[in-house]
């Protein structure tokens, strides 16, 4: 792919300045985000209409070029000059055209380099199952995704099947036979796509998100049938995903829907992304579900606020609520008090959390002065 000098321009610099997300929209400057922060970079060209609309239809093939218009918009992936993958959404603002652009590494990140808990010792030896990476839009998700894959990838000889809309990260086979499939490119559906992974003897399938009640169809008969099914949903933390799964389903079949995901559900980790202390990076935190006979019984029985006590007292399983991940963060220098309560759905509990060690810290403060006193 051959892209215009002016993109090249733009892109580049964003990848200089470590940018995750670039947006360009017509009569505007490039706005880039940058360690979780907006703004625009009113030294690089400002684009107007026509001139957006090229530099756009370049980075599409014909077909693209008319879905684009037809749908009045289109989510696709490339690479930019073997520097790195993009995930590229175009839409169209006030009659003009416009391009969200997530900037990716052109290889997964290990499970180490992203500081990620260590459940991955688990779920290396799942054999059948679900496993779901969940967190808002811009958590990581799928970095994460792709950092267990590649793990996979590294350490097994296994058949891995993805299903993606579009493809982000682009894996290469290292002991592991990868195949990726994108939908409207090589297949027309997730549903349809599932269909066909069950026929092609798949250890590991990949789901790029539960979207519908047909895909997590799909996803449960998989794990049901002796795979091991990896997907991603927009929730925030362990029982909002099993309330999410369960109420996509109409209420006549939910208690059905509760006994598969009890049966299947293997590991949640729910994540989000948080600014370092010196705002020069981003650091991830992660609710860590495991799923053992007591929590199975909770999800069928529908108590899934008791779910959050059995993680709380589950680090033996490799567990840990959010509030515990933040209160780490903060205890290792990496976040600071008001990131962590920001950040916590239950912060009352944090804010009891971090006041006992503010509490130690002036206490061993007076241990200290009475015996410099008294010598």
């Amino acid at each position: 792919m051959i892209f215009d000098p002016l993109f090249a321009q733009v892109f580049d610099e964003a990848l200089r300045l470590e940018a995750s997300d670039i947006h360009l929209k017509s009569d505007s400057y490039p706005i880039f985000r940058i360690h979780g922060k907006l703004g625009k970079v009113s030294y690089l060209p400002f684009f107007k209409d026509e001139e957006l609309k090229k530099i756009i239809l370049q980075l599409l093939t014909p077909e693209q070029q008319k879905r684009v218009f037809s749908e009045l918009g289109l989510d696709f992936g490339f690479t930019y000059e073997n520097k790195s993958r993009c995930r590229a959404n175009i839409y169209f603002n006030r009659g003009t055209i416009g391009i969200a652009l997530r900037i990716l590494p052109m290889n997964p990140y290990s499970w180490e380099e992203l500081s990620l808990p260590d459940v991955i010792e688990k779920i290396r030896n799942f054999r059948q199952g679900l496993v779901l990476v969940t967190g808002p839009t811009g958590s990581g998700k799928s970095t994460t995704m792709a950092s267990m894959i590649d793990d996979f990838n590294s350490l097994k000889s296994l058949n891995i099947i993805t299903v993606e809309d579009p493809i982000e990260y682009v894996f290469t086979d290292k002991k592991s036979n990868i195949i990726q499939r994108e939908v409207g490119v090589d297949v027309r559906s997730f549903p349809e796509a599932l269909r066909y992974a069950l026929r092609e003897d798949p250890d590991i399938i990949f789901i790029g998100e539960m979207r519908d009640q047909e895909t997590i169809n799909s996803a449960f008969l998989a794990a049901e049938t002796g795979h091991l099914v990896l997907s991603t949903l927009h929730t925030n933390n362990s029982y909002s995903t099993v309330d999410r799964i369960v109420n996509t389903f109409p209420a006549e079949q939910q208690h059905f829907v509760r006994l598969r995901l009890s049966e299947t559900l293997k590991v949640v980790i729910s994540q989000t992304l948080l600014p370092t202390i010196d705002k020069k990076g981003r650091v991830v935190a992660c609710e860590v579900m495991v799923v053992t006979p007591h929590i199975k019984d909770l999800i069928a029985e529908a108590r899934l606020d008791d779910m959050y006590t059995d993680i709380k007292n589950g680090q033996f399983n490799s567990m840990s609520t959010l509030n515990q991940a933040l209160f780490k963060l903060f205890q290792e220098g990496k976040i600071d008090k008001t990131t962590a309560l920001n950040a916590s759905y239950r912060p009352s509990e944090l804010e009891q959390m971090l006041r006992g060690v503010y509490n130690s810290a002036d206490a061993f403060g007076e241990i200290t002065s009475s015996q410099k006193g008294g010598g």
